[in-house]
């Protein structure tokens, strides 16, 4: 099962115990509960206390694995 989030301090705080290779960011433009165009900036605050590695798979190596890109 693959998951994503738009904000989701406690499904972040869950990680190790959902699967951190599971998890994915998504920004759901163009729908109102967006963050564009500041998606790059709130994603970064999100994930300020999340481990350089894992910030990049969810950020997008994990989708790209999804996705097989």
């Amino acid at each position: 099962i693959w998951t994503c989030f738009i904000r989701d301090e406690a499904g972040l705080e869950a990680r190790h115990r959902i699967g951190v290779n599971k998890i994915m960011f998504e920004a759901d433009y163009p729908h109102s509960d967006t963050m564009w165009p500041n998606s790059r900036k709130t994603l970064a605050e999100q994930l300020l206390d999340v481990p350089d590695e894992e910030a990049r798979m969810i950020a997008g190596t994990n989708a790209a694995a999804l996705l097989k890109l």
